[in-house]
């Protein structure tokens, strides 16, 4: 029994040895891409054109620059060629797993219909129940109409909306990937989606109209919280997304929210919210022992040094900072000079953290070029400063002067 045992157990092991060694000689499957064996006979413009209504047989072809994947583009798929966009309707969902941007899709037109809701052209089908308004092709003949074609590509460049863009322009990118740079939002520091709204859309106006319409950021009450609870950035910046229309309102969807393009100036020091802190948070470090030392005067917030006629060599060093998720940052300030003279003050910049049992290494410190002092009242002063910057530094290498300086922020740039 035993021995019959062994010899079934040896013809498994035979069977398993033989299987892997045969399919080490085959080569690895790889699955073709998806291929559309027909070519468009319509381009999107001329789908437009055709007029509302039951669609004849013809085929479009675009590529994908809508996706569902946050939420805002609900049992929508949106396709562009260089004549144009147009906006499906299907009864699916997810499904940029089955479009991505970038896909190239194949549309065979006939059995649908073209319609508008609020000025906006979408394909779909027959709404029985409201004529005013198209039907989601049914998920079942979904691929019916729908073919993808080859392999993923880069999405189109963005048409760029400007105050020079008019309101025609507008018209013929409907469904389609823009920009507007320079743009800033009219209510800062709101969410995206407002969670007390009754309707199922927030509009966040820009400061951009043309001709004389609003265009407004519209977002889906439903969109995932990465979107819904951002809140609107300050300043300037890039919105990017799918240029839709409802009445009179032209709306910019977000596809994600690194649609929104902002650089955001994040205050790293500044000296109005130390005023409690002994120097304002600052250090000090004589270099010889006869140099005066900085003091603060507080009710006028800023430091001030004045020389008694020996020669002094007295830094003030600010705490230790971390620019390094900032871009281009800049410390700025405002300094007065008392005789009329820029030989007395000067400013460094070190790349290395205070060490205060080291407090001074003259090699780490690098002087940062001030513009010349010209006049006996407060000159402001905004200087670029390297993001590997750990501290910078007041310096007063006079005998005779009075310098004062206040008004000091360090401020970097971070990407919203």
């Amino acid at each position: 029994m035993n021995k019959i045992t062994r010899n079934i157990k040896n013809l498994i092991l035979f069977a398993i040895l033989s299987l892997f060694l045969f399919s080490c000689d085959k080569e690895v499957a790889i699955a073709p891409y998806i291929t559309y064996d027909g070519e468009a006979n319509w381009t999107i413009r001329e789908l437009l054109e055709y007029g509302e209504g039951q669609l004849p047989d013809s085929t479009i072809t675009g590529i994908v620059v809508s996706s569902d994947e946050q939420g805002n583009f609900y049992k929508t798929l949106v396709i562009q060629d260089e004549t144009g966009g147009i906006q499906i309707k299907i009864a699916n969902t997810s499904l940029f797993n089955r479009y991505p941007i970038g896909q190239q899709v194949f549309v065979k037109c006939q059995g649908l219909r073209l319609g508008q809701y609020g000025g906006l052209p979408q394909v779909g089908t027959l709404n029985p129940d409201d004529p005013t308004r198209l039907a989601d092709i049914p998920s079942k003949l979904e691929f019916n109409h729908i073919y993808r074609h080859g392999l993923v590509k880069k999405e189109p460049a963005p048409f760029t909306i400007t105050a020079t863009t008019t309101e025609a322009d507008l018209l013929d990118h409907l469904n389609m990937y823009i920009e507007i740079p320079d743009v800033s939002f009219k209510v800062v520091g709101v969410p995206f989606v407002d969670p007390y709204a009754a309707i199922a859309y927030t509009s966040r106006e820009l400061s951009l109209s043309i001709g004389g319409k609003k265009l407004v950021v519209n977002t889906s009450k439903y969109v995932k919280p990465q979107i819904a609870l951002a809140l609107t950035p300050p300043g300037k910046g890039t919105v990017r997304g799918i240029l839709t229309k409802f009445n009179n309102d032209y709306q910019i969807v977000l596809r994600s929210i690194k649609d929104i393009d902002f650089k955001i100036a994040k205050t790293i020091y500044d000296l109005e919210e130390h005023l409690e802190e002994p120097m304002f948070g600052w250090r000090q470090v004589k270099r010889n022992a006869n140099g005066v030392e900085w003091s603060v005067m507080k009710s006028q917030k800023s430091f001030q040094i004045i020389g008694n006629n020996e020669e002094s060599d007295s830094w003030l060093i600010s705490p230790n900072l971390d620019l390094s998720t900032c871009s281009n940052p800049y410390i700025e300030l405002e300094r007065m000079i008392l005789p009329l003279s820029d030989t007395h003050f000067s400013l460094y910049y070190s790349t290395v953290n205070y060490n205060p049992n080291d407090p001074f290494q003259i090699n780490n410190w690098t002087e940062m070029i001030l513009p010349a002092y010209n006049s006996e009242v407060w000159d402001y002063v905004n200087l670029t400063l390297p993001t590997s910057v750990k501290a910078v530094a007041l310096r007063y290498s006079g005998s005779d002067a009075k310098v004062y300086v206040r008004a000091v922020k360090i401020i970097g740039l971070e990407q919203y």
